[in-house]
């Protein structure tokens, strides 16, 4: 559970588990302070505002999106995104400067693939980080980055991903299209990426342009291709986020799934269902699983806008 917004900020460590220490340092302590600040880490809203928030959202969500609608939206998911990515290329989303710090697996993981990688927006960190750690040790393999497999189902951002300077540069990277919620693992890359090779798979803001079912083929593709011991890195939105609460009536396509006016498909994720998925589904066991929320404040207005997200680190079993 979440900590509320009075918790101190020893308390909010401890419930967030095993996370880094100094990560996210701005805790909100006193309430009349709220407005002091641009954002605050770890603020959950109230019981009251919860409520509220809750029932906006059921009574939107009443109205659905007619299933020809929905249906359609399935059709063309891969379209929708093409065309997401001719249109923004690379400047949509943030880079994730924040990965290495959630997710230190990744400093040490070998091999590595990356689900819905995008334009690229963990790649290259990844690759940074490998370059500088080589330069530390004073020589090729001071990092334990070997090859990064960064896949997406758009050919429009495998193409940007493959195009970007990064990619040219080095060689470690391996961008590939594959729809992993309907289809095997393509043949050009199989043999590079052998069941048991993997050290981590991340999932980050990619299983929820899927619906549910397809969720749980695409985990269940990617399970087998990790090695014991080896960690699936998952991070997504949560319940109640801001990106929730402001979609209107008639875009819910079915419990907590949505279509943006963009054509493209969002979930918004609470800690069971990560757990079924990853835990009870694929066999995988837990070692980090939490919810990460952040207060964003706009003083000028005097609005509090709740940002949630929900983040799991889940691990192969040994064997």
């Amino acid at each position: 559970t979440t900590p509320s917004p009075a918790a101190q900020p020893e308390a909010v460590a401890a419930a967030c588990g095993s996370r880094p220490s100094g990560f996210g340092g701005r805790f909100l302590t006193d309430e009349s302070r709220v407005f002091e600040q641009n954002a605050w880490d770890n603020a959950a809203c109230s019981p009251a505002e919860e409520a509220a928030l809750a029932a906006s959202v059921e009574a939107k969500a009443a109205k659905k999106m007619p299933a020809d609608e929905a249906q359609k939206l399935d059709e063309e998911a891969a379209s929708n995104w093409d065309k997401f990515y001719s249109l923004h290329r690379d400047r949509f989303f943030k880079d994730r400067h924040w990965l290495l710090t959630e997710f230190d697996e990744l400093r040490t993981a070998g091999r590595v693939l990356e689900v819905g990688c995008g334009a690229g927006n963990s790649a290259p960190l990844l690759q940074a980080a490998a370059a500088s750690a080589e330069d530390a040790a004073g020589a090729s393999g001071g990092c334990g980055l070997q090859r990064l497999f960064a896949c997406d189902f758009s050919p429009r951002a495998v193409q940007l991903l493959a195009e970007s300077p990064e990619c040219q540069r080095d060689d470690r990277c391996v961008p590939f299209v594959w729809d992993v919620a309907n289809e095997e693992l393509p043949a050009s890359v199989a043999p590079q990426v052998q069941p048991g090779s993997l050290d981590a798979v991340l999932l980050v803001f990619v299983l929820s342009a899927m619906p549910p079912a397809q969720m749980s083929a695409a985990v269940s593709r990617l399970t087998p291709l990790l090695r014991s011991g080896g960690s699936l890195l998952f991070r997504d939105y949560g319940r109640l986020d801001l990106a929730q609460t402001r979609l209107s009536a008639g875009r819910c396509i079915a419990d907590h799934l949505y279509a943006r006016g963009d054509g493209t498909r969002v979930y918004f994720f609470s800690e069971p269902d990560c757990h079924r998925l990853f835990g009870e589904e694929a066999g995988l066991v837990r070692r980090q699983l939490l919810t990460d929320r952040r207060l964003i404040v706009n003083r000028a207005r005097q609005l509090k806008m709740f940002r949630v997200w929900v983040q799991a680190k889940y691990a192969k079993p040994e064997d």
